[in-house]
């Protein structure tokens, strides 16, 4: 039986999701998915170890280098380059796949830099410890380039934008555009019951156990209010990262229940949701419209989901997507700057919450009107949501596409 080597960026469940989806597909084809990761990607892993046939534990990803490469017939690294990196240190083919093409901040003119950081690295003396060590130092952006100047094949999931990069990036080609990567099978015929909302993995190196206690904590009297200003009276359950839901038990208003979902949990959860409350992280947004639930963007956590949101929304109507962004219209993520933006974002939501002015109140009624929004007309929201959703990404095949990837690569090898 093939034997594949796959691990997942530790930012949150997103990268980690996707990659659930793939080792589920594989499965279905007979190879076998043995995970190695870190933090969130880790735990998210463990919550859902159905899909691997084994789960090592990483303190960092500099732990690769204790990994020998015999055995495994290839690697799928989701949006982690240190995997990429390792691969191409012990010749073992590996696919890449990356959900944010498109955001990275590159031009041609970084190519002849980038891949002469990348030859210095694969000529580095410091041995595989030590070079893993050190693409760790490598900025964000930077080291996203990398994984796809190093890997076997590359796998983009579709946005606005991605076919043209593909044309004018010439030192990473060839890249291949797929679908959303999402897991389809547990999407069955429900009838909408309950409100799910979901504060994702949340940990990440932008966002600490400190943060994402606030946010949690913050969001939930959010939505609290929410629900009695809509005179909805329909049960909340509130999912996300485990280890964040049982720090804030016991903090939230009695109308919100915390359910620590796994992955499968939280999928057949989206067949009974009115819709769905999350912050804009990509996955939770493909999942969502896959599975014909209509969203409700609660307040960004980081940097990043601004420019999710308009990308979106420039799929759809300017009211598309009903939200309660902190600033849908602040300035796009600057230059390598993400721990500060972060920080700024977590600063605004706070300051909101703590003053209960006209931000806040503000806030609490964009919710009420989507919560109101998606109880009389629900099918109407997710029809508008699908629609610009498959402008966004084309379609939810990704994970069958990047599966027959991965079967052609071990064919070749």
């Amino acid at each position: 039986m093939p034997k594949v080597l796959v691990t997942a960026e530790a930012f949150g469940f997103g990268p980690a999701s996707k990659l659930h989806a793939i080792c589920v597909e594989l499965g279905r084809r007979g190879i076998e998915c043995h995970f190695v990761g870190q933090m969130s990607a880790l735990t998210f892993a463990q919550s859902n170890a159905e899909a691997f046939r084994s789960i090592m534990a990483a303190d960092s990803m500099s732990h690769l280098a204790a990994i020998a490469p015999g055995g495994y017939d290839a690697a799928i690294s989701v949006m982690d380059p240190h995997l990429t990196l390792w691969s191409r240190l012990h010749n073992v083919p590996c696919v890449y796949v990356d959900s944010l093409y498109w955001f990275w901040q590159w031009s041609p003119d970084d190519e002849a830099d980038l891949q002469k950081l990348a030859a210095d690295l694969l000529r580095s003396a410091d041995g595989v410890a030590g070079t893993l060590q050190s693409l760790g130092n490598v900025p964000m952006h930077d080291s996203q380039y990398l994984a796809y100047y190093l890997s076997t094949v590359a796998c983009a999931q579709r946005a606005p934008g991605a076919a043209a990069r593909v044309s004018t990036m010439a030192g990473i080609e060839p890249v291949s555009l797929v679908d959303a990567v999402v897991d389809l099978s547990h999407r069955a015929p429900a009838r909408p019951t309950r409100w799910l909302a979901t504060a994702s993995g949340m940990l990440n190196p932008l966002y600490s156990m400190e943060l994402a206690l606030e946010w949690v904590t913050i969001v939930a009297r959010l939505l609290d209010e929410a629900a009695a200003t809509s005179q909805l009276d329909v049960p909340i359950d509130l999912a996300g990262n485990p280890d964040v839901l049982a720090r804030a038990a016991g903090s939230v208003p009695d109308r919100i229940q915390l359910i620590p979902l796994d992955h499968q949990g939280i999928l057949r959860a989206m067949n009974h949701a009115i819709a769905c409350l999350t912050p804009p992280g990509l996955t939770t947004v493909l999942e969502s419209a896959a599975y014909g639930t209509p969203v409700i963007f609660l307040p960004e956590q980081h940097y990043a989901h601004l420019s999710n949101f308009r990308a979106l929304s420039r799929c759809g109507g300017s009211d598309t997507f009903p939200h309660t962004l902190l600033n849908a219209d602040a300035a796009g993520p600057g230059d390598n700057n993400q721990l500060a933006e972060t920080a700024a974002i977590a600063d605004e939501l706070r300051k909101c919450y703590a003053e209960r002015g006209d931000a806040w109140h503000c806030m609490v009624s964009g919710i009420a009107d989507g919560m109101t929004r998606a109880h009389q007309d629900r099918t109407a929201l997710q029809m508008a949501q699908d629609e610009a959703v498959r402008g966004f990404v084309g379609g939810y095949a990704g994970a069958s596409q990047i599966a027959a990837a991965v079967e052609t690569l071990i064919g070749d090898g």
